[in-house]
């Protein structure tokens, strides 16, 4: 019963919906109604391609890869394990970037959505395009980062600055796709959505619904089970 209440709270389906809705979005550009806007925004970033600009984005994309993703979120969760005392903080951490890959390799499989041309492509990718693996992974360890740290912080100034961060790293590591040329916009945009519905869903399930919203400014805050 205690599971059962925790998936059906708001927080749950709230993260349920947004990776639907990274599935509706893969639809759309399945059919292609999509085209004109993503090359909009690809040219963009491509005109404005600078050198120390490309190095950064390099080291962004490579520290932010899916296996760097994998590591960062064993150290955090660690981290916050032994800061909260309860092994629950780094299974939500771990599970989040776990479950939020699971559901983007099926999602590639699903579309098979081809990325960007070749020449528009600054670093060597040879999967598919829709979502971006990039982008879902941080997505994940930042918002399941956050939702921890928030609850451990008094002053409600700090706790927006926390999320503010958090919603930071999604956007330059989203950026730093497009410029690298090999994402289009609307796969990013999925795999925020994946990554944080992910999150969301699984902080739910896992925490309960208390602490989620507790997370987001909605509640007091409740100290996770042991």
């Amino acid at each position: 019963m205690t599971y059962l209440r925790r998936t059906l709270a708001w927080p749950f389906w709230t993260g349920a919906a947004l990776v639907l809705l990274a599935v509706a979005l893969g639809l759309v550009v399945h059919v292609g109604l999509s085209t004109r806007e993503d090359t909009g925004v690809l040219d963009e970033f491509i005109e404005h391609r600078s050198a120390w600009i490309t190095s950064a984005a390099v080291v962004v994309t490579n520290i932010f890869s899916p296996v760097g993703t994998i590591v960062l979120s064993v150290l955090i969760g660690g981290l916050l394990w032994w800061r909260t005392g309860t092994w629950r903080s780094a299974a939500y951490v771990l599970g989040a970037v776990g479950g939020s890959a699971a559901v983007t390799f099926l999602l590639k499989l699903l579309f098979k959505r081809d990325r960007p041309p070749l020449t528009d492509h600054l670093v060597t990718e040879v999967d598919f395009g829709f979502p971006s693996g990039h982008t879902t992974g941080i997505a994940s360890l930042a918002f399941s980062t956050a939702a921890l740290v928030v609850v451990m912080i008094v002053r409600r100034r700090w706790k927006a600055l926390v999320w503010a961060f958090a919603a930071l790293m999604i956007a330059v590591v989203a950026g730093t796709r497009l410029y690298l040329g090999v994402h289009w916009f609307t796969d990013t945009l999925a795999g925020a959505m994946v990554g944080v519905g992910s999150a969301l869903a699984w902080g739910s399930a896992l925490l309960g619904p208390d602490a989620m919203t507790a997370a987001l400014g909605r509640g007091p805050a409740r100290r996770t089970e042991r």
